[in-house]
């Protein structure tokens, strides 16, 4: 905060890797923050990932390595099929939905949300947040992505929830149309979804075909 330090930080390497999963999701849940903990299995994979490198990061390393969250949400049109109430037979029709989205009043295998992105964009990672009804995250899900909102193939991911935020990475790929699908039932929860960011990878990452 307008402060030039000559020495470098000391490095956090030596510490075990429960050390370094519990500070970073301390930085990442604190202070305003609002991302995902980060597990132990985490820290040990970028551990093994980057064992040769003996330099500093920089930070414009880490600039050109960390995904960057689209920046037209006011341009997403977002649909599903629990937006509404269900008619006298107990079905639900398609239609348009907003954030903060409530589902319920329990949480049913096959309730979808659907963003169509104004263009097609690639896309490798996405988060979800529950914060503001903690206790109402998605217990299940998997994710979808289309060109053209008809096909979509087999899901690019799917992730149990296990905290009101849940971020899910995949390999890049191109896509106009997010589908994320509850694949669990929950019965004394509703679906509550407050935020929802979609991040573009890395600069120099190559799409799925």
């Amino acid at each position: 905060s307008g402060h030039t330090y000559d020495a470098q930080m000391t490095p956090m390497g030596a510490n075990d890797d429960a050390w370094i999963a519990a500070v970073v999701s301390y930085v990442r849940t604190g202070f305003g923050n609002a991302a995902s903990v980060v597990d132990v299995a985490d820290v040990a994979r970028v551990r093994t990932a980057s064992a040769g490198r003996t330099e500093p990061w920089t930070i414009e390393e880490f600039h050109r390595r960390i995904p960057q969250p689209l920046n037209n949400r006011a341009d997403w049109k977002i649909t599903s099929n629990r937006s509404g109430s269900p008619d006298a037979t107990g079905n639900y029709a398609v239609g348009p939905a907003k954030l903060a989205l409530t589902v319920g009043p329990s949480q049913t295998a096959g309730a979808w949300l659907q963003i169509e992105l104004p263009a097609a964009v690639t896309l490798s990672e996405l988060r979800l947040s529950s914060s503001k009804s903690p206790r109402n995250y998605a217990r299940a899900i998997k994710i979808e992505l289309s060109a053209d909102g008809i096909e979509w193939g087999s899901p690019i991911a799917q992730a149990k929830g296990t905290s009101p935020i849940l971020e899910i990475s995949f390999a890049p790929v191109s896509a106009k149309f997010v589908r994320i699908t509850q694949t669990d039932p929950a019965v004394n929860n509703t679906w509550s979804l407050d935020d929802i960011v979609l991040f573009e990878p890395l600069a120099e990452a190559a799409p799925s075909p």
